[in-house]
């Protein structure tokens, strides 16, 4: 009989606790990094009475892990452009004004462009 059973059947806690049983109230960030969650986040170990916090705590710092490199590009865009500018357009509609497009036209490109052979050199 496995312990998934004897438990009581699934529900969030108890998969936590057989997922993550071994975890602590810590994460990897994007880099690599192992991050407490809480003051001395690595010594303290997940229980089934705080895996909703373990959660709350691991999906919040993820949720955030970029809001400062994200400030930093969007003060850097407001020195080129005013913000009240691009709050007019839609992300889809800012990602081509910043990028443009990304099929190219091989029959025009074809029609405009000029080549020499090559050289044996």
């Amino acid at each position: 009989m496995s312990f998934f059973l004897l438990i009581g059947g699934p529900s969030l806690p108890c998969f936590l606790l057989l997922r993550y049983g071994d975890e602590t109230f810590s994460t990897r960030s994007a880099d690599g990094r192992v991050v407490d969650l809480v003051p001395g986040g690595r010594k303290k170990h997940l229980q089934l009475a705080s895996a909703g916090e373990y959660v709350r705590l691991m999906f919040g710092y993820h949720l955030h892990e970029f809001d400062e490199a994200l400030g930093c590009v969007g003060r850097g865009l407001a020195t080129q452009v005013p913000l009240t500018a691009l709050r007019l357009f839609t992300a889809p509609q800012l990602e081509l004004l910043v990028t443009g497009r990304t099929e190219v036209d091989l029959v025009l490109l074809k029609r405009w462009l000029t080549h020499a052979p090559l050289s044996s050199h």
